[in-house]
Order: structure tokens, then sequence, then C-alpha cells
């Protein structure tokens, strides 16, 4: 089974956390909101920013935001962003392998939004189970 990287995971978390938000996000907030170095998120960003899934405003209020819509990005694009921007060189505008393939072609249906509703339903199931408990 393939297993997605971790700057895929956190590229996932990042766009999540900005289509939570309706407001720009800056690079501190969103590295603090989903536990990574600046220079971390920084890399993450470029990914994005090259696949113009993100845009970055600059000036008071500036900081980062989604380019369309959550509905409108899929995980598949978010995945592949970060494939390419890791890709050496001469394989920037290949698949890196067969699991890829098989995994972007899966992610193809899922969108950000859907990601994000899960993600909140998820976070609220733990609550609830953390009252249970307590």
């Amino acid at each position: 089974m393939y297993l997605l990287k971790e700057k895929q995971r956190r590229a996932f978390a990042l766009m999540a956390e900005l289509a939570h938000r309706e407001e720009s996000r800056t690079m501190e907030q969103l590295t603090e909101a989903i536990d990574v170095c600046v220079s971390y998120g920084e890399q993450c960003i470029a990914a994005l920013r090259n696949a113009d899934l993100v845009c970055g405003q600059r000036g008071p209020g500036g900081g980062y935001v989604l380019t369309r819509s959550a509905a409108h990005i899929t995980l598949a694009n978010i995945a592949r962003a970060v494939i390419k921007h890791e890709a050496p060189p001469e394989q920037k505008d290949k698949e890196v392998d067969m699991l890829s393939i098989m995994t972007l072609s899966l992610m193809e249906d899922a969108t950000l939004e859907e990601y994000v509703a899960l993600q909140d339903a998820a976070r609220t199931q733990r609550e609830v189970a953390r009252k249970e408990v307590a």
C-alpha cells in the first residue's frame, strides 16, 4: 500500500487550514496551526504556489489564500504539486512511480472541501469521546 509522504500530509493540513478560514493567513499562523517550522512551511507553500493552488497577498492583512474554492481543489492536485516540486529536474513532468499514479487517481474525486469536512467530523468525534470518558 502506498503511504503519503510527510510533506504531502503537511500540505493537506496547510490547505485545510487555508480552506477553514475566510481571511488570509500568515506563514507564522499556518506553521503554528500545522505544527511545523517556518522553513518547512515555506517549502510546502512554494510547491502549492507553483501549482497555482495558493497565492500570497502583500501588505497589512496579507498572507496566503486559496486561489479557488476548496470544492474545486482535489487532494490529487495537492499531492501532485508536492511530488512535482520535490522531483529531480529531469522528472518534473513525470509521475514518480506506479503507486503514486494509483494513489493520485483515487484522490482525483476527493476535494479539499470534503477533506476539511471529514477532519471536522473526526475532531467532533474525538471531543465527544473525551467527554464520555471524563
